[in-house]
């Protein structure tokens, strides 16, 4: 749906999704590889949720040497989504670039 270079760009676009939507997950860590995602409570503003989980994410000690390339909001549906649709969050760094294009080029094996 949207990719943002700042916390702040994504904070803003969250802060205007509909207040129908479903659910909105956010990831948790830096991980590279399946990143574990949060539930929101969507009673609860939902930007200052996004960011008490980024802002822990990017103050693991174990990924904080983990650059962020950006930050990616997804609609399950697509680009074409009702307001009540659900949405994800993604934090692309440069590690996780790094595995999706050996992934991607068959570098690490089949994906079969």
């Amino acid at each position: 749906m949207a990719t943002f270079k700042t916390l702040n760009e994504l904070l803003e676009a969250v802060s205007a999704l509909p207040s129908t939507i479903e659910y909105l997950k956010v990831q948790r860590n830096l991980n590279s590889f399946q990143a574990p995602s949060d539930y929101l409570d969507m009673t609860k503003d939902l930007a200052v949720q996004t960011k008490k989980i980024i802002d822990k994410a990017l103050s693991d000690e174990l990924f904080n040497d983990y650059e962020v390339m950006y930050y990616r909001l997804h609609a399950h549906c697509g680009d074409h989504c009702p307001d009540t649709d659900s949405y994800y969050i993604m934090i692309e760094t440069k590690e996780s670039k790094r595995l999706g294009d050996k992934l991607f080029n068959g570098e690490l094996g089949s994906l079969d």
